[in-house]
């Protein structure tokens, strides 16, 4: 048994320059490798992670740009729907005042014509009882001539 506890005394002191190899080994490519990659790797994540909140922060400002220049757009319109409104509320007042002014010169014409036509009238009236006398007459002689024959 002492020859077991020689041999494991043995490979337990020559385990031990292995084993301080091998923790020197693990600290070390902890220290050289592993932090640097990790801190690398940190670097990546936050760059990638901050080029995506730009991009996020990027596309919110165009979508208030786009809400901003719709709305404008919106007014524009408004403004351009009210002056056509205008315009047209404005043409058609002109042309009822055009057609008011025809209408009344379209009046003045007919009763200037009516005038006319009644004085005419009248004339043919007087006229034609003067001539109807003179008619009458003429034919009271032609009869009394017929009978006087």
């Amino acid at each position: 048994m002492e020859d077991i506890f020689h041999s494991l005394r043995l490979i337990l002191l020559n385990s031990v320059p292995t084993f301080c190899f091998l923790l020197f080994l693990v600290i070390y490519l902890r220290a050289m490798y592993f932090q640097p990659f990790a801190k690398i790797l940190k670097q990546r994540y936050e760059a990638t992670e901050g080029a995506k909140k730009a991009a996020e922060e990027s596309l919110r400002q165009a979508e208030l740009r786009v809400a901003e220049y719709e709305e404008k757009l919106r007014a524009a319109r408004n403004e351009i729907y009210a002056e056509q409104e205008k315009s047209l509320q404005k043409l058609d007042a002109d042309q009822s005042a055009q057609l008011e002014n025809v209408r009344r010169e379209a009046e003045a014409r007919i009763a200037h014509a009516r005038a006319e036509l009644e004085a005419e009238v009248d004339e043919a009236k007087r006229s034609l009882n003067s001539q109807s006398s003179e008619l009458a007459d003429q034919i009271v002689s032609r009869i009394l001539e017929g009978r006087a024959a």
